[in-house]
């Protein structure tokens, strides 16, 4: 598939047609990376940070202990491991 490249201020800009964007699952806004390797221009999607990413990197030595703040507000009581404020379930 061919394409223009067009000015968008001082900058040149590459119009993706919608087809490549629905079946990239991209839209305005998304985050992508660009690499230059030769005369090549690559264009790669930003990886999401999901929770599992996150949860890969916590550890016992960088976990906290669970801090409980109380009731705030008009939330109920909180669940917290194996006691419903200091009463064992």
């Amino acid at each position: 598939m061919n394409a223009t490249i067009k000015k968008w201020g001082n900058s040149l800009a590459l119009r993706i047609p919608s087809a490549i964007a629905k079946d990239l699952e991209i839209q305005d806004g998304s985050k992508v990376k660009i690499e230059l390797e030769g005369k090549t221009l690559k264009i790669e999607l930003e990886e999401k940070f999901t929770i599992d990413d996150f949860m890969k990197g916590l550890t016992k030595e960088n976990r906290h202990e669970i801090i409980d703040y109380g009731i705030v507000g008009k939330e109920k009581d909180i669940w917290l491991g194996d006691t419903y404020r200091d009463k064992e379930i």
